[in-house]
């Protein structure tokens, strides 16, 4: 970090502002799902699919931020970005139909991409090794606060003032963190790339070939998916079908996200004594049985959306140690690309939650079955993934 900027000490506080209010707009639609669904009287698959758009768009954008971000530098691409976010929210904000509301929600999926695409890409222009495994640990630990905090925030804004209100506070916090970023966030790329079809196609080949890296990508893809189709989910499950008031949605899920941000520092700090694969191992066993329990005890008894949430508080643990981790496995496989092995990674991760929820909502039945069978059979297929001798090379 010798002859840097000064910001560049502060690079992960800049990068966690991006990424707090690109979560903080997932976490409010999500907890909003119900009064969406009444207020422009849409059925439950299209609410649900409404964050598969933002999931869609995210994913096809991100194909592109990675190169531009070589060629063009950091700091231009996140401010283009974030810009398309912040407009976007505001369009959100201000909209008076179903059709203009989806129009704003692929609009912020296009913009939010930027934020783990280029933010990932400048801590790996600044740190390198257990360095960087562990600074990528501590920014996924931080932005993990937003989806335990927002949610009853979000939820108590909804009921108690108006939920519209929500939508504003997004669009708020947004243009609030653009004029941070614009003000203060650094170049750390000081060797931009020329930027050609040949060379970007021939470096996405290149990735295909490499098997650590398609290893971790999928373990990744397989359970970011799983937690966006429960964040699709639950909302309506505890909300609509298990009596749960909107305004204490968010008291449900905040414990188990805490769980994740606590497992996600602790995996910081494990790194340093035993191998990536064994923790990652770890969390994906844990999110098998959560699911396990779930099922067996759904098929004896119906389950209180208490006993759902306090069982799948393991799932929680497990992907607190196989987020952070995988992401730095991934990046660290293709260190040669950061910035577009990370545009590759945030591309299936969101193509494959739109996947997931979309394919939830076709099987959404008021309870939580469904969705744990659909968690069961992607942590187990995780599981025989980084069982390959190959990941440990």
């Amino acid at each position: 970090m010798v002859g840097k900027k000064p910001q560049v000490q502060y690079l992960h506080f800049f990068i966690i502002f991006t990424l707090v209010a690109i979560e903080i707009g997932s976490s409010f639609n999500s907890v909003l799902l119900p009064h969406i669904k009444s207020h422009f009287k849409i059925s439950d698959q299209l609410a649900q699919n409404s964050i598969a758009l933002f999931m869609f768009a995210f994913g096809i954008s991100a194909l592109a931020y990675g190169g531009l971000s070589d060629h063009f530098g950091r700091r231009k691409i996140i401010l283009v970005g974030f810009g398309i976010f912040t407009v976007s929210s505001i369009m959100a904000a201000l909209a008076g139909s179903v059709e203009m509301f989806l129009i704003a929600r692929v609009g912020q999926g296009i913009g939010a991409a930027v934020g783990w695409i280029v933010g990932n890409a400048s801590l790996k222009d600044v740190f390198n090794g257990k360095d960087y495994i562990r600074m990528i640990n501590v920014v996924h630990a931080a932005v993990g606060v937003a989806p335990a905090l927002m949610p009853v925030l979000g939820s108590y804004v909804a009921e108690c003032l108006n939920w519209h209100w929500s939508l504003d506070l997004v669009a708020l916090v947004a243009l609030i963190f653009f004029v941070i970023l614009f003000i203060s966030f650094p170049e750390t790329n000081t060797q931009p790339q020329s930027l050609t079809l040949k060379t970007y196609f021939s470096t996405y080949a290149d990735l295909f070939k490499n098997k650590k890296y398609l290893g971790f990508l999928a373990i990744k893809v397989l359970n970011v998916a799983l937690m966006f189709a429960e964040a699709a989910n639950l909302p309506l499950i505890y909300i609509e079908h298990l009596g749960v008031r909107a305004a204490h949605y968010g008291w449900y899920v905040m414990p188990s996200c805490f769980l994740y941000v606590l497992s996600s520092y602790m995996s910081g700090r494990l790194v340093k004594k035993y191998e990536v694969t064994s923790i990652i191992r770890l969390g994906i066993l844990l999110i098998i049985l959560s699911n396990l329990i779930v099922i067996i005890w759904s098929s004896m008894t119906p389950m209180s959306a208490i006993e759902i949430q306090c069982i799948k508080s393991l799932a929680y643990i497990g992907w607190g140690m196989i987020f952070g981790n995988a992401t730095a496995s991934i990046v660290e496989a293709a260190s040669k690309f950061p910035s577009i092995s990370t545009s590759l990674l945030i591309s299936f991760e969101m193509i494959g939650s739109a996947v997931g929820i979309a394919v939830a909502s076709l099987f959404f039945d008021g309870t939580v079955v469904p969705l744990a069978i659909m968690a069961f059979c992607c942590a187990t297929l995780s599981l025989g993934v980084v069982s390959f001798k190959f990941l440990r090379k």
